[in-house]
């Protein structure tokens, strides 16, 4: 095979996972003050009131809870669930309308729920109990890594 065709081979095989990378950076998306994976047509989290972000993981503190997203492909995400914040609508894929049923459906192993703020790594809950306003910001508010509603 010549130089010539190498190049053009390697180009091509370099453009396709460049557009891969691009395509899936848009996968989470904020309607408003709530977070929507757009993979799988759900919502995560409504009715943010606080948020950080730190790659690869965004923490939100909302009505469905505490909720950490791992955005790597194929990554985890975690949550301590607010109930009460839940639609009871099981099979519900819109941005406003979740359960924990959906949840599990769409993620499977890849979810976990906690049952206390205790469950999460003492480095997580530090971010926790900023989002939640229970201690200091780590981040000043013109860092585009925090921002709190």
């Amino acid at each position: 095979m010549s130089k010539k065709y190498l190049f053009y081979v390697l180009t091509f095989i370099v453009s396709i996972s460049i557009l891969g990378i691009f395509s899936y950076s848009f996968r989470y998306q904020w309607f408003i003050n709530s977070i929507v994976d757009q993979k799988y047509k759900i919502g995560l989290n409504r009715d943010i009131k606080g948020f950080a972000a730190e790659y690869p993981y965004i923490y939100t503190y909302g009505d469905y809870g505490i909720l950490i997203i791992n955005t790597l492909p194929n990554g985890s995400i975690k949550i301590l669930p607010n109930y009460k914040g839940f639609t009871h609508i099981d099979g519900a894929y819109s941005i406003d309308d979740s359960s924990i049923y959906s949840l599990q459906k769409v993620y499977g192993d890849r979810l976990y729920i906690y049952s206390s703020i205790d469950d999460f790594t003492e480095d997580e809950q530090l971010i926790i109990d900023e989002i939640t306003n229970k201690q200091p910001k780590r981040f000043d508010k013109n860092d585009w890594l925090y921002k709190s509603f």
